[in-house]
């Protein structure tokens, strides 16, 4: 045992002697831990952490100013010197006495802790005052601190708690300690200017600190600093060994460097005395001692967590994070997909004509009521059918449905305008991209059907989505006469992986989610959603293919996808239209050429 070691045990026992003689009653124990409980206290160099716990509330004031004034009565006495170190020392400098109030208030540098009950659950090793209970979750590494009550813990007065002690160390405790060293550096950067020497005191402490907190971080305890740092070095130095075949493969390399330890041995040869600094030295340290902090800290989480082991948990994790949320993000697209805005219905039909009437009819399988108008053109026997585009009722302004209408009628054809399900007036139920709006169609042409309209001289004007539905209900309709096809798709899959961005901003490979869920919920296979498919089951009908060449939308290559399945079909390219503007662009050639088609297909 050193001189120090004797003088400071002299000290306490006259300490605790006189608090315990007058206050016996009120106290449930004393507690003495730090460099002074581990043997290890220097004069002018070590404080001492004593922790006096109380039975009542009472007389907590009384006691604390009691045992600090006979502290520092002794400190006279026995010539510890505690005055150059604790901040319970007034100053003559302002900055020093606004610092060193700071300190008592983290209590940092002071000698004696008085706690009544209520403040402290020591079994469960954490704080419980509730005014410190926030700091104590977010800042205070409680567990840790009440581990060092247990592992290195003098009692001095009372029962012995240190048994009962029982402190739960998560990673939270753990990264809570690395980050104090790291908030007390940067304060003292921050004060660098102002006070340089108190800079370095805190600087001192805070490297010092962060190597204690490090080994704790990474369970590694060792029995004197320079241990400590020796240790430090080995749990920081990390070796990549391969052997193939004859070849032998070794790397070495230090997360830490040596400078960066020998940081750690100048902070403890600063706080013993046998280094002084210059001003310049000591602003370099300062610096030097936030860098290594910074740099330890994330060592000592790639020491402790950056394992194989771990790196392949982490991989997992990532992947099933990954996946679960490429799923609901698929869900949620599709969810928007099938549940767009309703377009409210606001035309009307007396402005294409005054010869036309309401209807409602069922669609074909579920029996949903589709709402529509037709309009009637003197006695002759040909209708055709419209059928609007994505989202759309059954006016589509782009597209010019109103317009064309008229035209048809001009030309001596009945036309049925409705509703997809949930658009327009129709009956509400989600929109399936034409899974099953074929129902509503065949739901149309069936009621044309049943009001006496021969299949063959039935048509169908389609455009864009809506042409692929057209051709998705063929096989419901396989007798109907005609059917126009204006910028359609030919593809759903391609079509969808085109759409996902712009509709929720998703890249194609959304499309599997999509696919997945579309199935799973709302039983809607897309996979059998391909239109140039169905055609080559149709290889003796004639269809009528239209497509903008400026169409950015649905590009040109799927109407030559469609015209290739169907050889009998005609393909006409309409120069400088976009989408669905064929018939804008060229409203009277168009009319000519989709009537002249009608007419070769219908029979006479």
């Amino acid at each position: 045992m050193t001189d120090d070691q004797k003088l400071i045990e002299q000290f306490l026992a006259e300490l605790v002697s006189k608090i315990s003689d007058k206050y016996g009653r009120e106290i449930d124990f004393i507690i003495l831990f730090g460099s002074s409980a581990r043997g290890e206290f220097r004069k002018g160099v070590s404080d001492i952490d004593l922790v006096i716990q109380l039975i009542r509330a009472s007389k907590r004031k009384e006691i604390e100013e009691f045992a600090t004034n006979v502290f520092w009565e002794l400190n006279e006495k026995y010539k510890t010197e505690f005055e150059k170190i604790l901040s319970t020392v007034k100053s003559k400098r302002i900055l020093d006495n606004f610092l060193k109030s700071v300190e008592r208030e983290a209590h940092f540098y002071v000698p004696i802790f008085v706690f009544p009950p209520g403040w402290l659950d020591w079994e469960k090793a954490r704080i419980i005052r509730p005014l410190w209970r926030p700091a104590a979750i977010f800042l205070i590494h409680q567990a840790l601190i009440f581990e060092k009550f247990k592992e290195e813990g003098k009692i001095l007065y009372g029962r012995d708690i240190r048994h009962l002690i029982k402190p739960e160390i998560t990673f939270w405790e753990r990264w809570k300690a690395i980050q104090i060293p790291f908030w007390i550096s940067l304060f003292s950067i921050l004060i660098l200017p102002l006070a340089l020497k108190r800079a370095v005191k805190y600087s001192t402490k805070a490297v010092l600190y962060e190597l204690g907190s490090a080994l704790d971080f990474i369970g590694k305890k060792s029995p004197n600093k320079q241990q400590d740092i020796e240790t430090l070095k080995q749990q920081t130095t990390r070796t990549i060994e391969k052997k193939l075949f004859d070849f032998h493969f070794k790397l070495t390399f230090d997360l830490l460097s040596s400078g960066e330890l020998e940081t750690f041995d100048k902070a403890s040869q600063i706080k013993t005395g046998k280094l002084t600094l210059s001003r310049l030295e000591s602003a370099k340290f300062v610096t030097q001692a936030f860098w290594v902090i910074v740099r330890t800290n994330w060592s000592i989480i790639a020491t402790r967590y950056f394992t194989k082991k771990n790196l392949i948990k982490a991989l997992i994790t990532l992947l099933v994070f990954a996946i679960a949320a490429y799923f609901i993000i698929s869900l949620y697209a599709l969810y928007r997909l099938v549940h767009p805005t309703p377009k409210p219905l606001n035309f009307n039909p007396a402005e294409i004509s005054q010869n036309y009437e309401d209807v409602i009819f069922k669609s074909f399988n579920d029996n949903l009521n589709i709402s529509g108008w037709f309009f009637k053109s003197g006695t002759n026997d040909k209708t055709i059918i419209l059928v609007s585009g994505s989202d759309q009722n059954r006016i589509d302004p782009g597209f010019g449905t109103g317009n064309l209408v008229k035209d048809l009628l001009k030309n001596n054809y009945n036309v049925l305008l409705f509703d997809f399900r949930g658009r327009g007036n129709s009956e509400y139920s989600i929109h399936s991209i034409g899974y099953y709006e074929k129902y509503d169609l065949a739901g149309a042409y069936e009621y044309l059907v049943n009001r006496g309209f021969d299949h063959d001289k039935i048509g169908i004007i389609s455009i864009s989505l809506g042409a692929g539905t057209t051709l998705l209900t063929l096989p419901l309709i396989p007798d109907v006469g005609g059917i126009v096809l204006d910028s359609g798709y030919s593809n759903i899959r391609t079509l969808l992986e085109r759409e996902l961005p712009g509709r929720s901003r998703l890249p194609p490979p959304f499309y599997f989610g999509l696919s997945f869920w579309a199935k799973a919920i709302y039983k809607i296979r897309l996979d059998n959603m391909i239109p140039a498919e169905i055609l080559k089951n149709y290889p003796q009908k004639k269809f009528l293919l239209i497509h903008g060449n400026n169409d950015e939308d649905i590009p040109i290559g799927d109407s030559i996808e469609l015209s290739k399945a169907s050889p009998k079909s005609e393909l006409w390219i309409v120069p400088e239209a976009g989408h669905v503007k064929a018939y804008e662009t060229i409203p009277k050639i168009y009319v000519e050429k989709v009537t002249a088609y009608f007419n070769e297909v219908m029979r006479q």
